[in-house]
């Protein structure tokens, strides 16, 4: 059913009411500021995720109390711009690192950044540390400038991805049917059996993570040191397993809510992600330490003995997976990207043609943008940024092209690539690295500045594909999740820029109390692609990947032998093993482990019992564990920054 042929009698809702904005605010100045502070401070990004739901549940329990229970149209709406509005990462304090750090001084890059992009390092602004100031007018208006007209595409292309995998290919979108189901159970219409399932699960969770982030904050208040009673969020066995398998990395997570999404994504992509996870770094390792191939050349035992080292680009996990596995990953995420669209193309066309006609009162009825809207507003967008960039600095034809390239083709690209992925197994693959592959092949190496233009930028808009998911769910209109974007984004956007701002100018960043740990890792990244030293991307697996993409995702459709094949085939089989070569595979154990679980109730209670409760279940899960782990937030916010006298 396409999003023009919707029933006449099916009534979406408006979501965005004023308690909807009540709660977005509340996200964007209550909890985004201590949500940053933990990023600045640990380099761990919880917040969009933390924020929605855990003021998915305050709101949603206390309009319960106060007698103005919410209905599930808001809690889908606050879901999604409660996220925005805690989305915030500090974006103007890691150009003030890259101005000031002696990585980018050490590789010549740090006097070369334009001043369109941060003050020079002896500007009265930097200095002082004040972000109100003359000399941050003209950056502080281009990045500003940069939002709006990438918003206006991101809208776009948002649409023309929910139209492609919510309409017409109906993808589950494993995170939008949780929000959803979420929304049901705290909703005022609420109760029974779902309601009892979601409030158990969402207390046993709550008292869990109490335990896991609770009382290590609450030892830091009061004791000035953390009390540990549940081991680090990641446990690593890679100085285990190497001694018995050369090379190899395996780790487990105590991160319930990534266990939870083994409850509701399809089993074959979870199956085909163990499989990828085993074959990339338990099978293949001890056979690359024979051959001494690529990043195992120099292998020795407990070198290094994590799977990522922070303030690095190294790890037995992360050094394979950026200079064998990124490669395969991308000729797998462009096959997953165009071939079903080739298979496909006469559904598609249908689709879209019935799309681009609907008609601007008919959108409105259903809460959309019409089809011919949308693809002028991307294009639009993705040219006029295309334009920009090339007049901030032209190089010559070919950046030219290449700007385009980039702007307009890889964005599109990237986001069929990355909506498939959500829509299938709650992850976005995208070919990585393409702007910096474009800029080698069409600048000279003093082009130093073009590295930092703002404008040659690529669109993201897939993601909206969860929001729209949820409202499908709950009928609630489109349009309410794109206001709520919008909104959460203006938010997070103006009062980010004024809480980081206080930060800095009592805080140096990085400094002892805001170490900023992913900053050093960043800029080394970004100074080694600049200065042409780093080269990780190798076209012959990116092809041999493709090939091989491209024939498990056709094999079900070969005649006779196809549905022989299908169990083992498929797009399902592709982005399985996406996700098994991509993750970290703590993350991919711990999935694992959820999809045992949910086998294991299957057996014990049913499936028909399982198929209606699982979601509810991890909505419990993941309710429960943002609304402890905002509030460890909170606390060591407020003895870092707020009133660090008291305590």
């Amino acid at each position: 059913m396409s999003s023009m042929t919707l029933a006449t009698e099916e009534v979406y809702k408006e979501g965005l009411t004023l308690k909807a904005l009540m709660a977005m605010i509340f996200s964007s100045v209550i909890m985004m500021p201590a949500l940053l502070w933990v990023y600045l401070a640990t380099g761990v990004s919880i917040g969009p995720i933390a924020a929605a739901y855990a003021t998915m549940l305050i709101f949603g329990e206390l309009g319960k109390l106060l007698m103005s229970p919410l209905n599930e149209h808001e809690l889908a709406t606050i879901r999604w711009g409660a996220s925005m509005a805690a989305s915030y990462t500090g974006g103007f304090l890691f150009s003030i690192y890259m101005r000031k750090s002696p990585i980018t001084h050490q590789y010549g890059i740090a006097d070369k950044i334009p001043v369109w992009v941060v003050p020079p390092e002896t500007s009265e602004a930097l200095i002082n540390r004040i972000i109100w100031h003359p000399d941050w007018l003209l950056p502080i208006g281009i990045s500003y400038l940069t939002f709006f007209i990438s918003l206006v595409g991101t809208i776009g292309i948002s649409y023309i991805t929910r139209e492609l995998f919510i309409e017409v290919e109906k993808l589950p979108f494993p995170t939008g049917a949780l929000a959803a189901e979420i929304a049901k159970a705290l909703s005022k219409e609420a109760g029974g059996e779902r309601y009892k399932i979601f409030a158990i699960v969402t207390t046993l969770m709550a008292m869990f993570e109490a335990a896991r982030s609770l009382a290590p904050a609450l030892g830091i208040v009061l004791f000035g040191r953390p009390i540990i009673l549940i081991p680090p969020l990641h446990w690593d066995f890679t100085q285990q397993i190497e001694l018995i398998i050369p090379g190899a990395t395996i780790g487990f997570t105590t991160n319930f809510m990534i266990m939870s999404l083994g409850f509701i994504i399809p089993d074959k992509v979870i199956i085909w992600s163990i499989i990828g996870m085993i074959f990339a770094y338990i099978v293949m390792p001890p056979i690359f330490v024979a051959l001494k191939y690529g990043p195992y050349a120099n292998w020795r035992p407990g070198k290094p003995g994590v799977m990522l080292i922070p303030g690095t680009i190294e790890g037995s996990w992360y050094q394979p997976l950026l200079n064998i596995w990124l490669s395969i990953v991308i000729g797998m995420a462009i096959a997953g990207a165009i071939i079903p669209f080739i298979t496909s193309f006469k559904q598609f066309k249908e689709s879209l043609k019935s799309f681009l006609k609907l008609s601007s009162s008919e959108a409105k009825t259903y809460g959309v943008i019409p089809g011919k809207t949308a693809f002028i507003m991307f294009l639009a967008s993705s040219i006029t940024l295309s334009i920009l960039a090339y007049m901030l600095t032209p190089r010559g034809i070919a950046f030219l092209i290449g700007v385009f390239a980039v702007n307009v083709g890889i964005s599109f690209l990237n986001n069929i690539i990355a909506g498939r992925g959500i829509g299938l197994a709650a992850m976005a693959p995208i070919i990585p690295y393409a702007n910096e592959v474009v800029l080698w092949l069409t600048t000279s190496p003093q082009d130093i500045e073009v590295w930092f233009n703002p404008f040659f930028t690529q669109l993201g808009g897939a993601d909206l594909c969860i929001g729209y998911k949820a409202a499908e769910l709950t009928k609630t209109k489109p349009m309410s999740i794109t206001k709520a974007h919008v909104i959460g984004l203006l938010m997070t956007n103006l009062v980010g820029l004024v809480i980081a701002a206080m930060f800095w100018n009592v805080y140096d960043i990085p400094s002892r109390f805001l170490p900023a740990p992913t900053y050093p890792a960043d800029a080394l990244m970004r100074c080694l692609f600049i200065t042409r030293q780093f080269m990780f991307l190798k076209p012959e697996l990116i092809v041999m990947s493709f090939i091989i993409g491209t024939l498990i995702i056709v094999a079900p459709m070969i005649p006779v032998i196809g549905p022989i094949l299908e169990p083992v085939t498929g797009i399902s089989v592709v982005f399985g093993l996406i996700n098994g070569f991509n993750d970290m595979p703590s993350n991919i154990t711990v999935l694992f482990m959820g999809w045992i679980i949910k086998k294991l109730i299957e057996r014990k209670m049913g499936r028909e019992w399982a198929s209606r409760n699982m979601i509810t279940i991890a909505a419990g899960i993941w309710t429960g564990g943002s609304l402890v782990i905002s509030l460890s937030t909170a606390l060591r916010f407020a003895r870092e920054a707020v009133a660090p006298e008291v305590f």
